[in-house]
């Protein structure tokens, strides 16, 4: 019996990810016993594996082929290194970056769920994993739920107002017109007028509760002619003091930090990352992230704010 496509772009993506977060060459017995999708004799698995190694390099992917010890002639294992797994889209503009973003985040939130996740469970007998792999897209994770972007986007394009609970430094009731809705800095935020404060505010969406609520009138306000979204963030992040932090950062890990960082060689096991930053909430949340393949270094200061806020957000 054939198999299907979707069980064979779940094997390649197991694979991709099994070998993207290997610190060591797998060999082909450690990569049948770990990566889900491979099965049949050892010759029918053979015979699977050499087919999806040709479809990764198709696809632009380069694996390594080599051992642990080069003084012995050990089976030759495999492995992508991270640091050469990147992906080029091109030039996009903002609309098209947000569409892609969230189509990315649904498909990896719909197919690791399932698969991608048991995969890594079994790889953690071979690796023992400190943090999720991450893909390294161009772009972060959105963290809205699909319901939220949809009742989000036709509320700025039909002009409704959007009546929400915000959670930020203390949750608050939120009634506000919004005028754009944009990816920012890895984030999604929708941005409009406050209507009881009278001041236009930007709000990140992945802290708006699930009783977001539109309302039914169209056409309920107008959106100032000369506002733009990038014209606001820009003049956003000129209002915000940019501050720098150094980090150290597991080899191979943290791959989000990565994207937003200056990287540097520091150790065998340890490279180091300077980052800019403007609020110290979203860098929290990015470090926590990569679990303990990320420390906060200097200033000290910092780090002691940091292991603070952790602290508080252990005990609610």
């Amino acid at each position: 019996m054939s198999e299907s496509g979707l069980q064979k772009s779940e094997r390649l993506i197991n694979l991709t990810m099994a070998l993207l977060a290997s610190r060591r060459y797998l060999t082909k017995a450690e990569i049948f016993r770990s990566v889900e999708g491979y099965s049949g004799t050892p010759e029918t698995m053979e015979r699977m594996f050499e087919r999806d190694k040709n479809d990764l390099r198709d696809l632009g992917l380069e694996i390594e082929v080599g051992s642990e010890d080069p003084l012995f002639e050990d089976e030759a294992g495999y492995r992508i290194n991270p640091k050469r797994y990147s992906l080029d889209i091109g030039d996009l503009d903002q609309t098209e970056l947000a569409l892609l973003s969230l189509a990315a985040n649904q498909w990896q939130n719909s197919l690791f769920s399932k698969s991608g996740q048991r995969a890594i469970r079994k790889f953690e007998s071979i690796e023992g994993l400190q943090e999720p792999v991450s893909l390294a897209l161009p772009f972060m994770k959105s963290e809205i739920p699909a319901k939220h972007f949809a009742l989000l986007w036709d509320a700025v394009e039909s002009r409704k107002e959007l009546v929400f609970t915000y959670h930020s430094l203390q949750s608050t009731k939120r009634r506000i017109a919004p005028y754009g809705l944009g990816l920012h800095q890895g984030y999604w935020y929708v941005i409009g007028l406050d209507l009881d404060k009278s001041e236009i505010r930007n709000f990140k969406i992945a802290r708006i509760d699930s009783d977001l609520t539109a309302g039914k009138k169209s056409g309920a306000f107008e959106r100032p002619v000369d506002f733009s979204l990038s014209k606001y963030f820009d003049r956003k992040d000129h209002e915000n003091e940019e501050q720098r932090a150094v980090l150290n950062i597991r080899v191979g890990k943290a791959q989000e930090i990565r994207v937003a960082a200056a990287i540097q060689p520091f150790n065998d096991d340890w490279d180091r990352a300077e980052i800019a930053y403007s609020s110290k909430s979203e860098l929290f949340e990015l470090v926590a992230k990569s679990l303990t393949s990320a420390i906060i270094v200097d200033p000290a200061p910092l780090r002691d704010d940091f292991v603070q806020w952790m602290k508080e957000k252990r005990h609610g």
